[in-house]
């Protein structure tokens, strides 16, 4: 029988609850930006109509630093009334402008996308609880505890901020109940290379990807080989990431840097972190998901590409033609030979442009909704 009593939920999270996406005009003054089911704990923005820089704001380093995914610069302090000035419940407040464009420049046309994380009420921070201490919070467990975190267990992402080992390959706790999939990490003291390191099916990452640059897979050469996984520079482990003494992961590996680490794992309904491989073909390759698509970023493996971000605030209706990088300053590309349709439960390309659709490849991807209603009917496609 029909009725609220026989509801069967399709997923266990509620995707807007964990990630959205807000397009706005900056004003370069105080301009309160809302529509967000959730206080944001990582905030990564773009200017759309401009080359201004990536930038990223996360609660733990605090609403005052930020970084550029574009570059290998240092952590970029704003005053209290520039940039950004508070995570807020359903959104974010910006002010004026000091170093990033693509928050709140005048007139400028700029996309911000948003997760959801553990909080900010204090030091460390698990799916909305503050603690002082890692010892409270459970993330003592390593070899050196993290300086900072928030963990959203619930939608499988963790920010980690950390110092730099001095020659060692120590161990520290993420927080999350299963090993990420995906960590993204950069030295805040330095001007150093964005590491993103992947263990996905089918496709464990033996070497390492630069954020910040279009080279192939493993180019930059820096780190070490771990034990766990064969020739990597990162391990990923249920309960801890151990990055190589000499890796991107590690800084400067002088005992002192500070480091912040973005980890993600796969959930049902929510998210999907994986492998694909390109036909080349117009009739481009089809990529289940299990959900409709709001963000989808991908980057070839096999060879020298951008990182290619695809969402539905800026492209409302297929065929989606548009897309930002995350390497550099690009103003909101149309190429048709990029084209990619977001479906209920996936996305497919519509063209064989080696950029997506030609090589190997990996996906981030998080949800606008989940495939399946609670009466378990497929949903509509866009």
């Amino acid at each position: 029988t029909i009725s609220s009593s026989n509801l069967e939920p399709s997923s266990v999270v509620n995707p807007k609850k964990h990630f959205g996406i807000v397009t706005y005009t900056g004003n370069n003054s105080t301009n309160i930006i809302r529509g967000l089911d959730f206080k944001p704990d990582l905030l990564w923005f773009k200017r759309r109509d401009g080359t201004n820089w990536n930038a990223w704001f996360d609660s733990v380093r605090g609403r005052a630093k930020g970084l550029a995914s574009n570059k290998t610069n240092t952590e970029y302090t704003s005053g209290s009334t520039q940039d950004l000035i508070s995570f807020d419940i359903s959104g974010f407040t910006l002010g004026s402008t000091y170093a990033w464009g693509s928050v709140n420049g005048n007139t400028f046309s700029n996309v911000a996308w948003c997760w959801k994380a553990g909080g900010n009420s204090n030091t460390y921070n698990i799916d909305g609880k503050g603690y002082a201490t890692a010892t409270a919070a459970g993330l003592d467990g390593g070899t050196k505890n993290p300086t900072g975190a928030s963990v959203n267990t619930k939608a499988g992402f963790s920010i980690i901020s950390y110092v730099a080992s001095n020659g060692t390959n120590d161990t520290i706790y993420h927080g999350l109940k299963q090993a990420p999939e995906i960590i993204i990490t950069k030295d805040r003291d330095n001007s150093r290379s964005w590491g993103v390191y992947y263990s996905l099916p089918g496709g464990t990452n033996t070497n390492w990807i630069v954020l910040n640059d279009n080279n192939a897979q493993g180019s930059n050469n820096s780190g070490e080989t771990l034990g766990g996984v064969s020739g990597s520079y990162l391990y990923l482990h249920e309960d801890y990431f151990q990055p190589a003494s000499g890796a991107f992961a590690n800084g400067g590996n002088d005992g002192s840097d500070k480091l912040i680490a973005y980890m993600w794992h796969s959930v049902p309904g929510y998210s999907k972190m994986g492998i694909y491989k390109g036909n080349g073909n117009a009739n481009g390759v089809y990529v289940p998901l299990g959900f409709r698509p709001a963000w989808v970023m991908v980057r070839r493996t096999d060879g020298g590409n951008n990182w290619i971000i695809y969402d539905n605030k800026r492209s409302t209706t297929n065929v989606i033609d548009n897309y930002l990088v995350a390497n550099g300053t690009d103003v909101d590309n149309t190429n048709a030979a990029s084209n990619i349709d977001f479906l209920h439960d996936g996305f497919k390309f519509r063209s064989g442009y080696d950029m997506v659709n030609a090589g190997d490849y990996i996906y981030m991807a998080f949800a606008e909704q989940v495939n399946d209603t609670p009466y378990m009917a497929s949903t509509n496609a866009r």
